[in-house]
């Protein structure tokens, strides 16, 4: 597994959101809670990202996704 990138981190990321919080209602209508943060307050889910980032580990190394040693796929 080759280290994560900025991409992967994101989706990884609203997978978590959207898998703790499910979906929020407005007016009626329901959206993923990651696509609800990160157009109603960018700065907030940014912030959460980044703290996500930090926390969660990588599947292949253990370590957090920041600090994976992962080698690159054969």
């Amino acid at each position: 597994m080759s280290k994560m990138t900025e991409y992967e981190i994101e989706e990884s990321y609203d997978m978590m959101l959207d898998d703790a919080y499910g979906t929020v209602t407005i007016a009626g209508l329901n959206f993923d809670t990651s696509r609800a943060l990160k157009e109603l307050d960018p700065i907030a889910y940014r912030v959460g990202m980044s703290d996500y980032e930090s926390w969660a580990s990588c599947g292949g190394c253990g370590n957090t996704i920041a600090d994976c040693e992962c080698e690159e796929d054969e």
